[in-house]
């Protein structure tokens, strides 16, 4: 119940996502018969693997005459919902809620892997199995087999371990026929287990994945977090690496984040993230391309920067090397390869402006940004503007046409072509920002350079290096890049096109000024006289004094949900927003105390629900006991 209402106010209530999407039930039927054996070579299909033990008792159950035909009937019901889930896109998405998973399709197949578990340990529990059936099992599982062989080679997935695959079965088969024998049975579970670890190792392999980069990771990463004082614990961390693209590290590190990736997450906010120049996309929003502004307006006291280049100790590990603006901040903390800085930062609540009706301007984050910060802090003045200076561009291997603020790239020969774009005029390690193209890379997934080497392709389409650092961008809004300037006051960026990629249309990477100082003096009067003093704070719980002047409300960064209750000099008031998305109140003029503390929404009636369930059940059990004996 929980989980229903979260979802209710969050993800079920987008239905875009689903635009469009359907289901090939040939192509479904297909990976799904293919992923019942060793190396599925399927992306996207359901993990179904089991082992070859398995499958062949699965399917024995259904042909043993021992088995009631009722109970055979009720599975293969059971069985065809589960064949249909597979390849109907209405079932399957019944499985998801309604709308298509992200990144993990056919989550729901654990149920189905228990499910012919569950049937063949029923079967295997009778020894005594019939031969001429066990032939007959045996047959129909090795037929399978040689139509995902047809079926690999057609897509063009077929490998060498579909053979060890049909070997398996073969070797099952003639243990399982003499499987009346202890040894025989032992030799048949020693097999199993190697077949299955040894499938795992391929799966993990296949995606580039290794456990001991995971859990060294980490490792070294809950010890950085750890060491980090606790005052800055109280704002909000951010950092320009991840593991896997993994959003939620903040859940596994215990710090409070700014990225997520969440059926749980509020789109609304990950919209506001992409007026702001952040990438993010209804279920998810990254931080990755902040700026000082963006530090303020979300509260982001700190960010930490990692030295290491992407894919460095790991495939799936990627760097993203964006925010070389803060290089001039003080340094808190130096830490192998971590370097982590103080940022400036807005209070997570303060008497100012609710800007909920603000209009933004789309594909331009310097205005939103300012208009924001503004809006908030009721002050004028913009921190970010666009530099009037021009870039000049010098190309090897290939020829530039430039238009207006448009620019095509074409390469001239089959070796690499590339565009190097210089902004010079700017002081000694300036810090500025370089707004680049949206949809310039793509989506920065760390395991397709992986991917590309598996197959012997070995270069990068597109790379992007700002001032001889590596840079990766995700799509869907034009970003900002954090730069400094070098000795010479310049800042250097360079496109190279390699592998297939010919050619490239984009927008003219733009420079764009900082005012610290006009920052500074905007968040100093807000943290000086118009913060929330907190006394108490912790995850669901917040309690402090704030002095409301004249058209002004208690501001916040903390999204809103249903959860949250709000008290105001003792006394319960309705919460509003702020931004749209955040927790907001408004308030009179003067001195007041303020709560807000949250409980999940259906956590007491859920509680109930499952204990009632749990009293119904004994009660049956009893029943049953006292009516059979």
């Amino acid at each position: 119940l929980p989980t229903w209402m979260n979802l209710a106010n969050n993800k079920l209530t987008e239905h875009t996502i689903n635009e469009g999407f359907r289901l090939s039930p040939i192509s479904s039927a297909a990976k799904s018969i293919s992923a019942l054996f060793m190396k599925n070579s399927f992306n996207g299909s359901p993990l179904l693997f089991v082992g070859t033990l398995a499958i062949i008792v699965f399917i024995l159950y259904f042909i043993d005459n021992k088995n009631s035909r009722r109970e055979r009937i009720i599975s293969l019901v059971i069985g065809l919902v589960f064949v249909l889930s597979l390849i109907q896109t209405k079932i399957y998405l019944f499985w998801h809620g309604g709308q298509k998973p992200v990144g993990f399709p056919y989550r729901f197949s654990f149920i189905i892997i228990f499910w012919i578990l569950l049937l063949a340990a029923k079967e295997l529990t009778n020894l005594d199995l019939s031969k001429r059936q066990l032939i007959w099992a045996a047959g129909i599982y090795l037929a399978l087999g040689l139509i995902v062989v047809i079926l690999r080679k057609h897509y063009g997935n077929f490998d060498s371990y579909l053979l060890i695959s049909l070997s398996l079965i073969v070797i099952f088969s003639i243990l399982l026929y003499f499987a009346g024998n202890k040894a025989i049975r032992f030799i048949l579970v020693m097999i199993g287990v190697i077949e299955i670890a040894g499938s795992g190792y391929l799966a993990l392999s296949r995606m580039g994945m290794k456990s001991n980069v995971y859990s060294s990771y980490i490792i070294e990463n809950q010890q950085l977090f750890n060491s980090l004082p606790a005052s800055i614990k109280k704002q909000r961390i951010a950092k320009n690496y991840f593991l896997n693209n993994d959003r939620g590290e903040s859940y596994a590190f215990d710090y409070k984040g700014v990225e997520i990736f969440s059926s749980n997450n509020d789109p609304r906010i990950s919209a506001l993230y992409a007026n702001l120049g952040l990438s993010a996309y209804g279920y998810y929003y990254f931080y990755k391309t902040g700026t000082v502004v963006t530090d303020a307006i979300l509260n982001v006291g700190t960010f930490i920067n990692s030295s290491l280049a992407s894919q460095s100790i790991s495939p799936e590990y990627i760097s993203y090397g964006l925010r070389d603006d803060l290089k001039n901040n003080r340094v808190l903390l130096r830490r192998k390869q971590y370097t982590v800085y103080q940022t400036q930062s807005l209070p997570i609540a303060f008497a100012g402006n609710l800007s909920n009706n603000l209009k933004f301007k789309q594909d331009n984050p310097i205005y939103n940004q300012n208009l924001v910060l503004n809006s908030l802090t009721e002050t004028r003045g913009d921190v970010l503007t666009y530099s009037k200076k021009k870039t000049k561009t010098k190309s090897e291997n290939a020829s530039v046409e430039q238009k207006n603020n448009k620019i095509e790239i074409t390469r001239t020969s089959d070796k690499a072509g590339s565009v190097i774009f210089t902004y010079t005029g700017l002081k000694p390690r300036e810090a500025a920002y370089v707004m680049l193209d949206k949809d310039l890379m793509g989506f920065a997934d760390p395991l397709t350079t992986y991917h590309a080497r598996q197959v012997g392709k070995v270069k990068n389409d597109l790379s992007l290096v700002v001032d001889k650092k590596d840079v990766r961008l995700q799509p869907q809004v034009k970003q900002l890049v954090g730069v400094q300037a070098d000795q010479d006051g310049q800042v250097q960026i360079k496109l190279v096109l390699d592998g297939d990629k010919r050619s490239l249309r984009m927008n003219l990477p733009r420079l764009v000024n900082i005012n610290s100082n006009l920052l500074e003096a905007k968040l100093s009067k807000v943290n000086k006289s118009q913060a929330l003093k907190l006394s108490k704070f912790n995850n669901d719980y917040l309690a402090g004094r704030v002095k409301i002047s004249k058209d002004e409300n208690l501001v916040t960064t903390i999204p809103y949900s249903n959860g949250w209750r709000a008290e105001v000099d003792g006394k319960d008031v309705k919460i509003n927003r702020t931004l749209g998305v955040f927790i907001g109140l408004k308030m009179k003029p003067g001195k007041h105390s303020v709560v807000l503390r949250y409980q999940t929404p259906g956590l007491l009636i859920g509680a109930l629900t499952s204990i009632i369930g749990i009293i119904l059940l004994v009660i049956f059990n009893l029943y049953l006991k006292k009516k059979r004996y």
